[in-house]
């Protein structure tokens, strides 16, 4: 997973300077990227999004911990009230 995310940090890096720098028709224009509320917004994106997935791995983290879940009580579900 760790090496996942160095790839992906590495390839956006490599993708960012090719179309500042290198690209003869880059896909996104020098003004896009220099303007600032196209930065906060993606910015602002990227964080919202980390945090949902974050915020959902910790999440079942936390419950298999915490509740006493196991295959036996899993089998064991009651229908609507029946005992």
């Amino acid at each position: 997973m760790i090496a996942m995310l160095v790839v992906g940090a590495v390839l956006l890096a490599c993708f960012i300077f090719w179309e500042w720098k290198l690209a003869a028709a880059p896909m996104i224009t020098k003004n896009l990227i220099n303007n600032r509320t196209f930065l906060l917004a993606v910015t602002i994106d990227i964080f919202y999004f980390m945090a949902g997935s974050l915020r959902s791995l910790w999440w079942s983290s936390y419950v298999y911990v915490v509740s006493d879940w196991t295959l036996e009580s899993e089998s064991q579900t009651h229908i609507c009230g029946e005992e």
